[in-house]
């Protein structure tokens, strides 16, 4: 999301929390739903684009900075 691409993941693990809306979940099993989501994002460039801008902006939730403040929030709060 960083560099500008556009996302398609898979909607397990970690990944959701990640991309949120800013891009395309789909089932890690499922070639039909894969295929829809990388034909979606090749056809449709408003939509692609609009992933691609709230990836850049979602991305800037994940920065070390951040994450050590989460971290030591939790820590403080035992």
């Amino acid at each position: 999301m960083k560099s500008g691409c556009p996302i398609i993941c898979s909607d397990v693990s970690s990944m959701p929390e990640v991309v949120g809306d800013s891009g395309i979940q789909v089932p890690p099993h499922s070639d039909k739903d894969l295929i829809a989501a990388l034909k979606k994002m090749y056809s449709d460039k408003q939509f692609r684009d609009s992933c691609i801008e709230k990836g850049l902006k979602r991305a800037e939730l994940f920065t070390w900075d951040n994450s050590v403040n989460v971290i030591t929030e939790k820590m403080m709060s035992r």
